[in-house]
């Protein structure tokens, strides 16, 4: 027997869509098998994360992730635009 025990922060979105560390959800027990024990328990955590509407910090990273290409789809967007510009601007001067 072996004793396992799974400690996970959680998460909760504040009204400004922020992710904050709202707490921690603990689970232990006893396992014969470690992978078989690791297994049960990340069920158990997954549904408790669902009844607390919850989330972990790979949702927080995802949150970051996203939130960086967004801005980097923005800055290619502007940059694009005056890439547009500058192209017009070159024909133009082209011309005379």
């Amino acid at each position: 027997m072996t004793f396992l025990k799974i400690s996970i922060p959680v998460y909760k979105t504040d009204k400004w869509d922020r992710l904050d560390q709202d707490g921690k959800i603990e689970i232990s027990s006893e396992v014969d098998a470690l992978t078989d024990g690791y297994e049960s328990l990340k069920i158990q955590i997954d549904s408790l994360l669902a009844e607390l509407n919850c989330q972990t910090r790979l949702a927080e990273n995802c949150h970051n992730l996203e939130l960086q290409i967004d801005e980097k789809a923005r800055a290619l967007k502007h940059l694009t635009r005056d890439f547009d510009r500058l192209t017009a601007l070159d024909d133009n001067l082209k011309l005379f």
